[in-house]
This record gives structure tokens, sequence and C-alpha cells, in this order.
């Protein structure tokens, strides 16, 4: 019985053979960051356009704040930023579909982003005048829902020095030596019943005021404008994952051996 001849086997040989078709490789690289381009010519192409609000918080009214403290009051001013009910507001302001509006799809397009003390506002759409539109309509709605909430926070800020003075008037009904003609025994009463309705109102105007607190301020400084070009949308992403997919298949061919059977075809 005859013994199969062993097959010798060369790294090195295997090594010269791949490297004799590294056109096959390149080929292959080639052709897959193509099709990666013309995948991206398939998708629909979108603008996006921002606007930018700075906050800025007065120290001399505050004092020194740590910075949780300085990262507590910009999440305040955030979360109107991202509020669902701005959004909608500025999304109807801007003309966006109805339909995307009711279904909640309109979200998808709107984001936010922070950077140190400023809050940007993106929006993107496949039509530019609507991205810009919007955005600065965003802009436009969170400027107002802070000034609502500044406004609350600033009678807050009332009621609260009101309300301890109404204390220290408490205070000095205890006391024994003279005090001011309204803090006397004889009003104890009118003051309880006056403490306990300031304190209603402060709690309302606190829920009111939206977490915010008197010593910030802001500015939109920078409004959306048309975009004239879209954003590229994953462009590199695909070429660079077709090109990966190309790799991968030129290796596959190169352990085949497909380029030399594909050479050997050509031959007469």
């Amino acid at each position: 019985m005859s013994q199969r001849k062993p097959v010798d086997f060369s790294p090195w040989h295997e090594l010269q053979r791949m490297s004799r078709s590294a056109w096959f490789l390149v080929l292959t690289i080639l052709l897959g960051a193509i099709g990666g381009g013309l995948v991206h010519q398939f998708i629909p192409p979108f603008y996006e356009a921002r606007s930018v609000m700075t906050v800025l918080i007065d120290y001399t009214r505050t004092g020194y704040l740590e910075d949780y403290q300085q990262d507590q009051i910009m999440e305040a001013v955030g979360d109107l930023v991202a509020a669902t009910d701005v959004k909608q507001q500025a999304a109807e302001l801007a003309g966006w579909p109805q339909e995307e509006i009711q279904s909640g799809a309109y979200l998808e397009h709107f984001f936010v982003e922070r950077q140190y003390f400023k809050w940007i506002m993106r929006v993107r759409s496949a039509n530019a005048e609507l991205a810009a539109a919007a955005a600065n309509a965003w802009a436009d709605e969170t400027a107002r829902s802070i000034n609502e909430g500044l406004e609350h926070a600033i009678l807050a800020g009332g009621l609260e020095r009101y309300q301890y003075a109404l204390e220290k008037c408490l205070e000095q009904i205890a006391l024994v030596e003279p005090v001011q003609a309204y803090c006397s025994v004889n009003n104890l009463a009118e003051l309880q019943s006056e403490l306990e309705s300031s304190a209603k109102v402060l709690r309302d105007e606190r829920v009111l005021s939206k977490g915010l607190i008197p010593a910030i301020t802001y500015e939109v400084n920078e409004k959306a404008v048309v975009p004239n070009a879209p954003v590229a949308r994953g462009r590199n992403t695909l070429i660079l994952a077709g090109m990966a997919v190309g790799l991968g298949l030129g290796v596959l061919g190169l352990a085949v051996d497909l380029p030399a059977r594909l050479l050997r075809r050509r031959e007469p």
C-alpha cells in the first residue's frame, strides 16, 4: 500500500506568493471603498443648523461656588433647553410637518450639547431653511422659558427675605427687652398666619422658578443661519467600512489563491 507523499508547506513561500498577489489586495480594498461611497449616495442628505446660548453667573450675588454647584446651575438651564414642550413649540413655530410633531418623530432631529457655560442647540433636517428656522425658534423659546423662570426666582428671593424677617420678628417676641411695635405679643397670631401663608407662596414660586436662581444671565450669542451644504452623514465611516470588507475579502481570496486562478484563465 503506497503512502501519500506529505505536502511541503513553507510559511516563507506562502508569504512570497501572497506578496506577488498584493495587487489583488489593493484592488479589493479600492473596490470596497468605492462601494462604501456608492452606498452613501443612496442616503438622503440632511442639513444642520445651530444656535448657541451662553449662561453667566453673577458671583457677586452668589459668592464662591464649588464646581458641582456651578454644574447644578447650568443643568437647571439645560433642563429648560432640553424640555419637550420647548422643542415642540419651536417645531410648530418653524413650520415643522404636523404629522411628525404629533407622532413625536421631530424630536429625533433636535440635539442639545453643553460646552462649559454654553448650550448648543442643533437641528437637522432635509430642508436647510427649516433646520435654521427651528434652531432659532428653539433658542427663542428657551429664552422665553428662562425669563419666566427668572421672574419667579426673583419673587422667591424676595419672599425668602420677607419670611426671614417674619421669623426674626417672632424671635424678638420671646425676648424680654423692648422690641419693634409690630413684633409684639399682640400681633403673634397675625405673624404666625402671615408666616404660614408666605411659606406656601414661597413653595409655589420655587416650583415656578424651574430651579433657576436670580444670579444668572444669558445671551443667545449665535443665531442659526441657513446651511449651504449638507452634512456628510457618515460618508467617511461607510468608506472605511467598505475598505474593511474589501480587505477581508482580499485576504480570503489570497488564501484560496484566487489571483493566480484569475490570471491562468486569462492566459491563451
